[in-house]
């Protein structure tokens, strides 16, 4: 079973409001996801909107694991050099933004490498099942079709 990612460990006695292939995600992580979403984009997140997110998220990390799908220590190093936010003033990589920065979405280093992996590993997945497709189309329904077959099960929202 995929996990969600560091971020996403279940704090005990919390009720989930939606499980996902047996994986729980509850109201303290949903509440996590929205305010870190709304920290980074500077704009109210819909609940609902990020809820769908994290279900979609959690469908395709499983069926990465599912493929077999990896990601080096490497590729994940070189997809934090090229975040901009990371980067001073001349352009290169400066640990100390980098800290500031995850530090700041109220993160340690390890749970947003994590992120970043599963990320990477969720772009290997869609380029292997729908590669260089001009029609985005085709990647929208192949993701809700791995959705839709899902064992996904929403509980009320507390």
């Amino acid at each position: 079973m995929a996990s969600f990612g560091a971020w996403y460990l279940v704090p005990t006695g919390h009720p989930p409001v939606v499980t996902v292939e047996g994986e729980r995600i509850t109201r303290a992580q949903l509440d996590q996801a929205v305010g870190e979403a709304t920290l980074t984009t500077g704009a109210p997140v819909d609940p609902e909107v990020m809820l769908d997110h994290l279900i979609e998220r959690a469908v395709l990390l499983e069926e990465a694991e599912r493929r077999g799908i990896t990601v080096s220590d490497t590729d994940v190093a070189r997809a934090l050099l090229a975040i901009p936010a990371f980067h001073d003033e001349e352009g290169r990589f400066s640990r100390e933004h980098y800290e500031g920065s995850v530090t700041r979405l109220g993160l340690t280093l390890v749970q947003f490498e994590e992120r970043v992996r599963d990320d990477l590993k969720i772009e290997q997945l869609s380029a292997e099942v729908v590669p260089d497709s001009p029609d985005r189309r085709a990647v929208v329904d192949w993701k809700q079709a791995l959705i839709d077959a899902a064992e996904v099960e929403r509980h009320p929202i507390p």
